[in-house]
């Protein structure tokens, strides 16, 4: 085989190779997700009390009444009705359980409280990994398929961060399971309350989303490779449903192409 030969194979294999590269996935990545819906909960926040004594208002009362009111027999004598009235009545206190009166007023207070939707998470998803196979990610493992992905939904579903032990148990089980895995990302999208639009009458459905992204090479703790601040977003329309639809197909996308922007 000639040399200009060997060279032409050479750099014909060299070339296909890297024709193949450029067709495979960016990078692989692992992605959870999760939604949750908001609602106000009526929660007691207080109990006011007042008490007062039936039988001392009721004897003092008695006594007052008659003060001004004298027996002309008694008079003579220099007795008053009124003297003898309030000593019966002090004397009926002494030899009777005292009877007390209660009144309360509850006072009632709003708590913010929130719960996973789960056809929304669903639907949250399906829109996420549909983003990053339409930029060139063919190889996107879906958070869902993790025993861990239940964790998740478990502890952000109650309202707050996710906790650390729940960060660790979804490292631990995508490095066990997928050691290819470059990037673990976790994005979250929080429904606030509907509201109506005063001018239109359709239901408003507001959303925001934010985004986790972690390192999972090398050994030890997984570090945060980078992520993005919350992102808002609120649509109408004539149901509940189909408002929380349009906001979920924006920020999937928007969320999936801020993440693309810091692991490319």
């Amino acid at each position: 085989m000639t040399s200009h030969l060997r060279n032409f194979l050479i750099c014909g294999i060299i070339g296909s190779q890297s024709l193949f590269a450029v067709d495979q996935p960016k990078s692989e990545v692992a992605i959870f997700y999760t939604v949750r819906m908001s609602s106000i909960n009526k929660v007691s926040s207080g109990e006011i009390s007042s008490s007062g004594n039936a039988e001392v208002d009721a004897a003092t009362r008695s006594a007052k009444n008659n003060e001004n009111e004298v027996d002309g027999s008694a008079a003579d004598e220099g007795v008053s009705k009124s003297q003898t009235s309030l000593k019966q009545a002090k004397g009926k206190f002494k030899e009777q359980e005292s009877v007390t009166e209660s009144s309360s007023e509850t006072e009632v207070g709003d708590e913010l409280t929130w719960k996973i939707d789960k056809v929304s998470k669903t639907a949250f998803g399906n829109r996420l990994l549909d983003r990053f196979t339409s930029k060139g990610f063919n190889d996107v493992l879906d958070g869902a398929e993790f025993e861990s992905s239940t964790e998740l939904d478990a502890a952000y579903g109650v309202g707050g961060d996710i906790p650390p032990a729940v960060w660790k148990q979804i490292v631990a089980e995508v490095r066990e399971s997928e050691p290819s895995v470059k990037y673990l990302i976790v994005v979250t999208l929080d429904f606030m309350i509907p509201a109506n639009d005063p001018v239109t009458g359709l239901t408003v459905m507001s959303g925001k989303v934010s985004g986790t992204i972690k390192n999972l090479e090398g050994t030890g703790r997984a570090r945060t490779f980078g992520g993005f601040a919350d992102i808002e977003f609120k649509a109408s329309a004539a149901t509940q449903q189909d408002a929380k639809i349009r906001v979920v197909d924006w920020l999937a996308e928007s969320a999936a192409d801020e993440i693309i922007t810091n692991i490319q």
